[in-house]
């Protein structure tokens, strides 16, 4: 009896003494597993810098970068500084090699300026989309200048009244899935702009077709929020692609902080889970660096962590999940300076 009782108790020690190895293995599993360039090589990708940055803008530079690039290490990613003026990313030997070069190259000198903005509503913000709607068809060219991120502002009401509006870029995607929910395209023969409502008829996309190719140009209109209700990249904590097909629908899943949950609930009328008609729905956009990349139609209270849809090509789903993790450089980088230098691995 005690021999059994003995060897029962080695099998729980012994157990016991595996599960905590291997939860101690998994908390680091990316330090023990991560590829190292001075032990496989790599490639050393580097930018100029537009303008000598500060100490703590250069710190949070390589931050970002790091972030975007490499979010949680497990890739091996390094960022540097190389002099004053010159921001190096490292990318080590591994079979992600190639893709991950090739996106630095594309992201790097991209500002990554995120922001939830409210959509315009049909019923809530009827003057402020109407007032819009007879400025755009008024328009000689776009609502939005080249090179800006935000376009033309439309301002309704008057003192404790006043309302504001922007217009944004709109992903051709996120349209084209308003226009499909829609029934089509509701252009009128030879117009090159026009109005329409969206899919559950709470929002209006504008659209630009000058040479009448079918390649339209489109955009929206966003509410200016005050600012108690912005909520940007520092309330955003975690992104990461929940699952994507080849029906260009992918899913990203957000943690927001709790501050910034609550404030998104309540800027969207949602926090008391109220029921609305698909008209009075509200529509939360996501917008970095002045596009709308995905809209998401509140139809229940928001959680701190939220999964939304996207309408985009597989790898343009991977670029957005990276510049919304990483957040805003706060140096410019010049994409032209780019230089790619192999990097051998140390005997």
């Amino acid at each position: 009896m005690l021999k059994r009782a003995i060897a029962v108790l080695v099998a729980l020690v012994v157990g016991a003494a595996v599960i905590y190895g291997g939860v101690s293995l998994y908390k680091v599993r990316h330090e023990l597993f991560r590829p190292d360039v001075g032990r496989v090589g790599g490639t050393d990708v580097t930018f100029d810098v537009e303008q000598a940055p500060g100490e703590d803008e250069a710190e949070e530079a390589t931050r970002v970068l790091r972030k975007r690039f490499d979010d949680g290490g497990a890739g091996g990613v390094e960022v540097r500084r190389d002099g004053t003026k010159r921001v190096a990313v490292v990318v080590p030997k591994s079979r992600h090699h190639d893709a991950l070069v090739a996106q630095v190259r594309r992201l790097a000198g991209e500002r990554g300026r995120v922001e939830m903005r409210l959509l315009a509503n049909a019923v809530a913000d009827k003057d402020g989309l109407e007032a819009a709607e007879k400025a755009f068809l008024a328009m000689k060219g776009p609502p939005i200048k080249p090179g800006e991120r935000r376009g033309e502002e439309v301002t309704v009401g008057a003192g404790a009244g006043k309302r504001s509006y922007r217009f944004f870029r709109l992903h051709d995607g996120q349209a084209r899935e308003w226009l499909r929910m829609a029934g089509g395209p509701m252009r009128k023969a030879g117009a090159s702009r026009w109005v329409e409502l969206s899919g559950y008829r709470n929002n209006k996309v504008f659209a630009i077709d000058p040479a009448g190719l079918g390649s339209a140009s489109y955009f929206a209109l966003c509410l200016e929020p005050g600012e108690p209700d912005r909520v940007g990249s520092e309330g955003i904590e975690r992104v990461r692609i929940a699952g994507k097909d080849a029906r260009q629908v992918a899913r990203l899943e957000f943690t927001f902080t709790e501050a910034a949950a609550l404030r998104l609930r309540t800027v969207t009328g949602a926090s008391g889970g109220g029921r609305f008609t698909t008209e009075e729905m509200r529509s939360l956009g996501c917008v970095v660096d002045g596009e709308v990349v995905f809209a998401h139609d509140v139809m229940a209270p928001l959680s701190r962590k939220q999964t939304f849809y996207v309408y985009a090509l597989p790898s343009e789903v991977d670029d957005l999940a990276a510049l919304i993790r990483g957040g805003e450089l706060p140096v410019k980088l010049d994409p032209a300076s780019v230089k790619e230098n192999p990097v051998a691995p140390r005997r």
